[in-house]
């Protein structure tokens, strides 16, 4: 169950096994950096959500953020059901959803390639602050993403 590279080897799945536990806050300089570039307090990071028609579409387009160090991880939820209007019509259509965790300051370039690449005319596309979370986990977050590369060019997915 999840990603073997990120997992603990004296960790049980479901927590510490017990005695070698460390309470109370660590210490954290990449975490205290992204605070510092943040809003209220809150880290630098949060989560982009993007529906596409087709898993492949939205796969190839995750593996280029992740690539490009423009997103730490992304979440793929097959199927999901849309119900939406469109030109004064009810319409009801199997989807994909994609949840990325990512920086803040990178968002700019991930609606960049959105606009690029997406084959709808109008994209389903979303920002969540992510206000807190395990400070190791928003830590990878901000270590696997990078500082944006403005007039970067981009290879991904291009629409239909």
């Amino acid at each position: 169950m999840g990603r073997p590279q990120l997992r603990r080897t004296d960790r049980h799945r479901l927590g510490s096994n017990g005695e070698n536990r460390v309470r109370g806050p660590r210490p954290n300089r990449v975490l205290e950096a992204a605070r510092d570039a943040s809003v209220n307090g809150a880290p630098d990071v949060c989560e982009v959500v993007i529906t596409a028609p087709s898993i492949e579409w939205m796969r190839e387009f995750a593996r280029h953020l992740v690539a490009e160090r423009l997103v730490a991880a992304a979440h793929l939820f097959v199927p999901v059901t849309s119900i939406y209007r469109w030109d004064d019509v009810v319409h009801e259509e199997q989807e994909t959803r994609a949840a990325f965790h990512t920086r803040r300051s990178l968002v700019s370039t991930i609606l960049d390639r959105v606009r690029e690449s997406h084959p709808f005319e109008v994209p389903g596309v979303i920002v969540l602050p992510i206000m807190d979370g395990p400070p190791d986990y928003l830590e990878w977050i901000y270590r696997a993403t990078r500082s944006p590369v403005v007039g970067a060019d981009f290879a991904g997915p291009q629409p239909s």
